[in-house]
């Protein structure tokens, strides 16, 4: 607490990759987050897939295409990541 801080990302990147971020919670986005008229937007996140190598095609016979999703979420004071998928 005693040492002095450096700031480490330019301000206006640290915005518009935000605002970029909360467009993936809106209705035009992948994941709609509703939200209450007049509440602030104070939530952004980026949703995701993973694809299964053909090698590892040949184990998951039944299952064919995604084989792993997630989402990473950020707000003012909190930051989560959840994983669905296989080892």
């Amino acid at each position: 607490p005693n040492e002095p801080s450096e700031q480490l990302l330019d301000p206006v990147a640290c915005a518009m990759t935000i605002n970029t971020l909360q467009s993936v919670l809106t209705e035009e986005g992948t994941m709609n987050l509703k939200k209450r008229d007049g509440e602030p937007f104070l939530f952004a996140g980026k949703t995701g897939t993973v694809q299964s190598p053909k090698l590892k095609n040949s184990r998951w016979k039944q299952l064919a295409g995604v084989r792993d999703v997630w989402f990473s979420g950020l707000s003012p004071r909190n930051v989560t990541v959840v994983w669905v998928g296989h080892d």
